[in-house]
Formats: structure tokens, C-alpha cells, sequence
């Protein structure tokens, strides 16, 4: 059996296995598609949820909930042709950081 996905159709049954990465530090967002993730950070469940309608719309929507307020990096990948990518937090503009091919909020 090989290690890699080799046909069209696994590759897109294999598509919810890589919407989300978590690590010690937070959660990668890899695909913006419309979904639902839970992980345990810091003691305690945290969920998001994304909306989108892309690639027909240019946004996509992150709802997070929690028990308590807790500290966890947030990274987005960027894909290569994007020129521009911006993050908001309730409305306003965010500072973020880029590494290799991520968008990280704090």
C-alpha cells in the first residue's frame, strides 16, 4: 500500500482530514470551508466554527467558544496567490504575524 493519496476521489475524501493541523501552541486553519472543530486547550474544550461561502465569496468567518478566556496562536495558511490576506477580530483590524506560508493571531 503506498503512503500517498493517488487518485482524485481519496484525495477529496481525504479533504476533512486536513481542514484544520493542531500542536501544542493552537490550531491551523489549512481549508476555508464551511466546518467544525473541537480540541482540548488548556484544560478545557474549545470550539470553532467556520462559515464561508468560498471561492465564490472572499470571507470567511471564525466563531470561537470556550468555557474561560485562554491564550492560543491562531495560524491561517496563505495560500501562494493570495496578495492581501487580512484578519479581523470582532470588526477590527488585527496585528498578525507571517511564517513560511502562515498567518498567526494572537
Amino acid at each position: 500500500m503506498a503512503c500517498c493519496a493517488g487518485t482524485y476521489w481519496q484525495t477529496v475524501a481525504d479533504y476533512h482530514n486536513i481542514i484544520y493541523f493542531r500542536d501544542a501552541a493552537g490550531l491551523c486553519v489549512n481549508l476555508f470551508v464551511p466546518s467544525e472543530v473541537r480540541w482540548q486547550q488548556d484544560g478545557q474544550t474549545v470550539m470553532l466554527r467556520q462559515e464561508t461561502e468560498y471561492p465564490e465569496a472572499e470571507t470567511s468567518s471564525l466563531r470561537l467558544t470556550m468555557e474561560r478566556p485562554t491564550t492560543f496562536a491562531l495560524r491561517f495558511r496563505v495560500p501562494g496567490w493570495c496578495n492581501g490576506m487580512t484578519i479581523a477580530v470582532n470588526g477590527f483590524p488585527t496585528a498578525c504575524c507571517r511564517c513560511a506560508r502562515h498567518l498567526g493571531a494572537h
